[in-house]
């Protein structure tokens, strides 16, 4: 008798169980880049499936994304931007009176102006940002800067809380979960980089401006916006680096050019292959720190 009493509360548990689950199915979220969905997913948990529009190899200045994933963005319950890519403003134009909530990850970023021109630039405290006058487009690489991603971090929290409150306490524990992994991140970084004492890097695509404003190093830029450059120009610039005593080179596949040969061969740097798209970014940020350090 007790043993049907126990068999028969068994199945009652999962009926219910099973009606619960039923009332809430998985919702769909759309991010950018491969770092985005890390973070949204590491703060949703299984209450949301995470789709990523970009591949980590791909290059965010020539991104067309396909059919297939312009559907899944139009059935998504949000859209997290990063806010600073130029297809991101393009998709949210498609997406018009759509039911999509579009989440601004760069809202409470402090975002750096005057780092993609054609000139060069200094990556840690440059001009346009100092005195608070923007010239051009923000600097795109907001998830570069351990500092940056916490406040990315507290946006998307509050974005699916927006959407889903009954997810409110999931979501506030995984945020501090999130918030003190990379408070630690920071830290180490920080550690790592304090005996360091040549501070200046060399890059080709600027995409480190935000790390270098963080720990107070200087970031040269020596390609150009999407450009090759004459011979004076690339003599200027290697110039430049020589007398700023530069000791690193950070490349990017998807920036490649022929004209990065002459870059390693004149200065002699370390060459270091990085992958800013990397979804995996405290891998990626802990390597950028340990090429200053070997």
């Amino acid at each position: 008798m007790f043993k049907s009493v126990r068999i028969s509360l068994a199945v009652s548990l999962a009926v219910l169980a099973s009606c619960g689950s039923r009332e809430r199915e998985t919702g769909s979220l759309m991010v950018s880049i491969p770092p985005e969905q890390t973070l949204v997913e590491q703060i949703a948990g299984d209450r949301f499936k995470v789709e990523c529009l970009m591949k980590s190899n791909a290059n965010p200045e020539s991104f067309e994304p396909s059919m297939g994933s312009l559907v899944s963005l139009e059935n998504s319950d949000a859209y997290f931007v990063t806010g600073t890519l130029d297809f991101e403003r393009n998709l949210i134009a498609r997406l018009g009176s759509s039911d999509v909530v579009v989440a601004n990850l760069s809202e409470n970023v402090d975002l750096l102006y005057g780092t993609h021109g054609d000139h060069h630039e200094h990556g840690g405290a440059d001009e346009t940002h100092r005195h608070g006058h923007h010239h051009g487009s923000a600097d795109p690489h907001i998830w570069s800067s351990p500092r940056n991603l916490k406040a990315m971090a507290r946006q998307i929290k509050t974005t699916l809380v927006g959407i889903d409150p009954e997810g409110k306490e999931i979501y506030e524990t995984n945020l501090k979960v999130v918030e003190n992994r990379l408070d630690s991140l920071d830290r180490e970084i920080a550690a790592r980089l304090d005996t360091v004492t040549t501070r200046t890097f060399v890059v080709w695509h600027p995409s480190l401006s935000y790390f270098a404003r963080d720990y107070d190093m200087e970031q040269l830029t020596i390609g150009t916006h999407g450009k090759e450059q004459s011979v004076k120009q690339l003599h200027d610039r290697l110039s430049e680096a020589d007398r700023h005593g530069a000791r690193v080179f950070f490349m990017q596949d998807e920036f490649d050019s022929r004209q990065s040969e002459p870059v390693k061969s004149h200065l002699g740097l370390k060459t270091v292959s990085i992958n800013p798209m990397n979804a995996d970014y405290e891998t990626e940020l802990i390597k950028i720190a340990d090429a200053f350090c070997r």
